[in-house]
């Protein structure tokens, strides 16, 4: 497989072909949304069970997704809340994404904010772009000044919109060597 190039603004980014096909999350997700198990309110970022009415209960994944993990056919399957809410606004069982790049972005870059008005697919490749994150100088050395001070790096991490790690990463001096 080759990939293209195209020129952003003043920068060459790789972008990748397609990659055909369709993701076993996906399916699962609208097969629940269509079947009625989930009542799923888009305005809002929410996702309720139909019987109990209850919101259904998310973990955390690694880089502090909102994440559930369901058995179907008996595969266990992880199904992230901010793509549930994104198939349920645009797509159907004859219409899912067909391409394995596609991925869902926040737009306020807000992990927790759900709300299908802040979700869009996009290529994997302008995700990560847009992603990364650049702290200045002084907000390193406050990042590193609370860390040392004991404040929990998941709370500075939900707080900065970042991940767990890269609180740690900057906390070690693995990010930003170059300020003290």
């Amino acid at each position: 497989m080759t990939d293209a190039c195209t020129l952003r603004g003043s920068r060459l980014v790789k972008q990748n072909r397609p990659r055909r096909g369709v993701r076993l999350a996906d399916y699962v997700a609208v097969l629940k949304i269509e079947s009625g198990d989930w009542r799923i309110d888009t305005k809002n970022g929410e996702i309720y069970n139909r019987i109990t009415g209850t919101p259904l209960r998310f973990s955390r994944s690694r880089d502090g997704y909102e994440r559930l993990t369901i058995t179907h056919n008996g595969f266990s399957v992880a199904l992230f809340k901010h793509r549930i809410i994104y198939l349920a606004g645009h797509c159907d069982l004859r219409h899912l994404p067909s391409d394995l790049n596609l991925e869902v972005d926040h737009i306020n870059h807000d992990i927790f904010d759900c709300r299908l008005a802040n979700l869009r697919l996009i290529p994997g490749e302008e995700n990560r772009i847009q992603s990364s994150r650049k702290f200045t100088a002084e907000e390193v050395i406050l990042i590193r000044k609370r860390c040392a001070a004991g404040e929990y790096r998941r709370k500075l991490a939900r707080e900065l919109g970042v991940s767990e790690s890269t609180i740690r990463r900057i906390a070690d001096r693995t990010y930003y060597k170059e300020i003290p």
